[in-house]
């Protein structure tokens, strides 16, 4: 744990990215108690509001589905850069990636109000 502890991770990422803020654990603290770990919280994500009971299986619920989805965009953004590296052989791909890039830095400047900390493609 004092290796490869989740605070200890973060403690090194957060020296590596330049980051002071302690967003990091702040969404670590968030999603164990929502997500990992047993709580109260956590159980009001299976929890329909019209009977205000808890439901295992699926139920729509638009403002659970707007946080999911909020939360999955602003995770797994920046996902595909990870995955693809264009050498520039294929123009049409280096073109859809930049455009791609473009897109995110904005929806990143918008909703989150900062720029991603991520190479463009021209750059990578």
């Amino acid at each position: 744990m004092s290796h490869f502890g989740a605070g200890r991770i973060r403690t090194v990422l957060d020296k590596r990215d330049g980051y002071t803020s302690g967003e990091r654990k702040r969404i670590y603290d968030l999603i164990s108690e929502y997500a990992t770990h047993a709580s109260y919280p956590g159980v009001t994500l299976t929890t329909t509001r019209a009977a205000n009971m808890a439901q295992v299986g699926p139920f729509f619920d638009e403002q659970k589905l707007r946080s999911w989805l909020g939360e999955i965009a602003l995770r797994l953004s920046l996902a595909p850069l990870v995955l693809l590296h264009p050498d520039g052989s294929d123009m049409r791909l280096l073109i859809t990636t930049t455009h791609y890039v473009q897109v995110a830095n904005e929806w990143w400047s918008k909703y989150r109000r900062m720029k991603p900390q991520a190479a463009s493609p021209a750059s990578a």
